[in-house]
């Protein structure tokens, strides 16, 4: 009489598999989920790079020139400002502040530039890029993957 021993449930190497996979699987999906988060605040920067551009169109409109610095054109007294992960726009950076905004007044023109701070560091592709007051657009190296990963 011969008995046959059925086995039930999974094995250790079964079990360890089946973790392995569950972990690379939230692995990717917190990846994925950061990389949205980096890029809409790279969005965020992008809007508020062309509604400081569209400022200074209007302040040349009424004043026959562009505005010199943040003070005129917005009358806040800072350098730089700052966008916030929620779109708001501050003279301080902190720990929502994702990117500096600074303007540099030309011959002709203006130069208005974002750049990366605090977490938003890890956005290696767009670091800083610029808008002039002809509408032209740069990226870090100024190559066009770099303009369109940072100019969508």
């Amino acid at each position: 009489m011969s008995r046959t021993h059925r086995q039930q449930g999974l094995t250790l190497i079964e079990l360890v598999l089946t973790l392995l996979l569950a972990a690379l699987l939230a692995m990717m999906a917190v990846h994925l989920h950061q990389s949205s988060i980096l890029r809409s605040h790279r969005a965020l920067a992008t809007r508020t790079l062309a509604e400081l551009a569209a400022q200074q169109e209007q302040y040349r409109l009424l004043h026959q020139s562009y505005a010199q610095d943040f003070s005129q054109l917005l009358q806040r007294d800072s350098a730089q400002l700052y966008v916030h992960e929620d779109g708001s726009l501050v003279n301080q950076s902190d720990a929502a502040s994702r990117y500096a905004i600074s303007l540099q007044a030309q011959a002709e023109g203006f130069l208005l530039e974002a750049r990366a701070v605090g977490l938003q560091l890890n956005d290696t592709p767009c670091q800083s890029w610029t808008l002039d007051a002809q509408g032209r657009k740069s990226a870090d190296g100024s190559s066009r993957d770099a303009l369109r990963e940072c100019w969508p």
